[in-house]
């Protein structure tokens, strides 16, 4: 019996401790990191959600850092000008 506790109690919760170890990835900054699962339950859907979180997230970093760009490019500019006025 206590064979067969260990093996459903690992299949359930060894990927919830290596889903909170990548989300720990992600709060540092790291948004590689996919989980790509496979699996057909309820965990595999949440690893799916996770997954799709990540890539959103990432877009919107990706958003964020082109606009800040390009509102450093437009300072820029604007602060030339003044300059050339003054």
């Amino acid at each position: 019996m206590l064979p067969t506790s260990y093996f459903i109690t690992s299949r359930f919760t060894a990927p919830l401790v290596s889903l909170r170890q990548k989300t720990k990835a992600i709060a540092s900054g790291d948004y590689s990191i996919r989980i790509e699962s496979m699996r057909k339950d309820e965990i595999g859907d949440l690893e799916k959600d996770f997954d799709e979180m990540v890539e959103a997230l990432d877009k919107a970093k990706t958003e964020v850092e082109s606009k800040q760009r390009e509102l450093e490019e437009v300072n820029y500019e604007l602060e030339r000008k003044v300059r050339e006025r003054t």
